[in-house]
């Protein structure tokens, strides 16, 4: 079990979520136009994930970064399409302007900053809530990667976030970010995974979370 109360990594303070949880992506299509006969010779495109009867892309799937999934992202109905784009290596400077400068618990040595780049369009329903570590995840093995909390990731900061204007509604796209320390010497990231609540259909004791195979 990972413990639900917060603790600090350098003078930022971490909150872990309370239990195993999730990530996403769902359904890529690529229009091709005036394929040529070597594009044939590459064989057809792998087929994205399917999809439930409502549209949803069908826990327990496993994706690709850059796949887009449709989940649900809000209280009610809200429904988004979440795409995962990529995860970058921060560094020094991006920890420092993150708050993250007491290295003490990662044995005085810089920790690994991996920086999770995430699009999110909304579909329909209710406005999309920010995602967080309560929906996606990182992990090394059976351990999860400390996520820093959404109120140190400014709009100007080394990994931008936000939330939708008052003003949008079902069609806005926004892209945000989310930020994960580990120590330099654990093994690096493996996966990121999006959950939800046990009525929300991803929920981990189901093997119903999405998952994202790190290369």
């Amino acid at each position: 079990m990972v413990s639900s109360s917060p603790r600090s990594i350098g003078s930022v303070a971490l909150s872990r979520p309370a239990g195993r949880l999730a990530a996403l992506t769902g359904l890529v299509v690529l229009a091709l136009v005036g394929a040529s006969a070597c594009d044939d010779a590459d064989g057809p495109d792998e087929p994205g994930p399917t999809t439930t009867p409502d549209g949803l892309t069908t826990p327990g799937s496993e994706l690709e970064l850059g796949q887009p999934a449709v989940v649900p992202t809000s209280e009610g109905d809200g429904v988004a399409e979440l795409t995962i784009e990529r995860v970058d290596a921060g560094t020094a400077q991006d920890l420092q302007q993150l708050g993250v400068t007491d290295f003490s618990e990662f044995g005085g040595r810089a920790p690994t900053l991996y920086l999770l780049r995430l699009q999110i369009d909304w579909v329909s329903g209710a406005r999309p809530v920010l995602l967080d570590a309560k929906h996606v995840n990182l992990w090394s093995g059976d351990e999860l990667v400390d996520p820093l909390p959404p109120e140190v990731l400014g709009a100007t900061s080394p990994c931008a976030t936000g939330g939708f204007d008052d003003s949008a509604g079902p069609g806005a796209s926004i892209d945000s970010c989310m930020a994960f320390v580990q120590a330099s010497d654990a093994e690096p990231a493996d996966r990121i995974t999006f959950s939800s609540g046990a009525d929300g259909g991803y929920w981990p004791p189901d093997d119903a979370e999405l998952t994202w195979p790190l290369p």
